[in-house]
């Protein structure tokens, strides 16, 4: 007899006396844990696949000079604190620091997506029309 027999000699049966609630409780727990596995498992697997698609994608339209975050923001807040926001930020941009930090920065950027564009024109030469017309728009 095996440790799974139980002493009636049925094979396999558990060595421990559940009732049959108890029996269903666990299996019914067995199958939750489950069906919570593969959804996790989906969820995960249909969200990397999200992913890949927004990357692969064309890319989209560059944002507004202010940003579209900005916007955002400014239509989340009160009339009264949307007017002290952009009275500071325009009090700010006065300072010529932040104007040379400004011009710096997007300087950054253009010089950034030229290099981008120079390098992916020479790992893929084919791309290289796609990527001027690209640019002109």
């Amino acid at each position: 007899m095996s440790l799974r027999d139980d002493p009636q000699g049925n094979p396999g049966s558990e060595s421990c006396n559940f009732s049959v609630s108890e029996q269903f409780y666990i299996t019914t727990m067995r199958y939750s844990a489950l069906a919570l596995a593969a959804l996790l498992f989906v969820s995960v697997g249909t969200s990397g696949i999200a992913q890949q698609d927004e990357e692969g994608s064309a890319p989209k339209s560059p944002p507004e000079k202010e940003g579209r975050w900005r916007e955002r923001l400014l239509e989340s807040l009160p009339p009264e604190m949307r007017d002290r926001f952009e009275a500071a930020r325009e009090k700010a941009m006065q300072d010529p620091k932040l104007r040379e930090l400004r011009r710096t920065a997007e300087k950054a950027k253009r010089d950034f997506f030229k290099a981008m564009r120079t390098k992916m024109m020479e790992i893929d030469p084919a791309l290289a029309d796609m990527v001027r017309k690209r640019v002109m728009e």
